[in-house]
């Protein structure tokens, strides 16, 4: 009884978390040494089942991936730290943060893509899209500070 149970559990619960693994599985990497000042240029990959990868969820990818995770040093780049300062952050102003990469895409403020056409790879059965994504990090950074996401870098220790 308690296989049966566990077993339907399982056959319910595995398509919620694998819909919810598969809407943000992006790569971020280092996209050149030189951008703007207050920048940062980014390579940027969305895993998808096709081709098909709209501009809206390249630019969503790279300003998640530049608040929450960073980017590591590669070759002629330096590595950034992530912006909000942990993946915590998201959860502990998820009420902000569902807004900012809600319907009225806040987050489309502070990211340009820089090349069309996109790269495409195939891996395994999906394929990786990608593009360079430059990232407003000192607009960001200011507005996240407004808000009270993130403490001010004048604030001291």
């Amino acid at each position: 009884m308690k296989k049966i149970v566990l077993g339907l559990l399982l056959a319910f619960l595995f398509p919620f978390v694998s819909f919810a693994s598969d809407m943000f599985e992006y790569d971020l990497e280092c996209g050149g040494a030189t951008s703007k000042e207050g920048c940062y240029m980014v390579k940027v990959w969305v895993y998808s089942s096709n081709k098909k990868v709209t501009p809206d969820e390249l630019k969503k990818a790279a300003i998640h991936g530049a608040l929450f995770r960073g980017v590591s040093a590669t070759g002629e780049c330096q590595s950034f730290k992530p912006i909000a300062g942990s993946p915590l952050a998201e959860k502990q102003h998820a009420d902000f943060f569902n807004s900012f990469f809600g319907a009225d895409k806040q987050y489309d403020a502070y990211v340009t893509l820089a090349a069309i056409p996109y790269e495409y790879i195939k891996v395994s059965k999906k394929y990786k899209v990608g593009t360079i994504a430059i990232i407003s990090k000192d607009a960001l950074r200011k507005d996240l500070e407004k808000a009270g996401i993130i403490r001010g870098l004048s604030t001291g220790f």
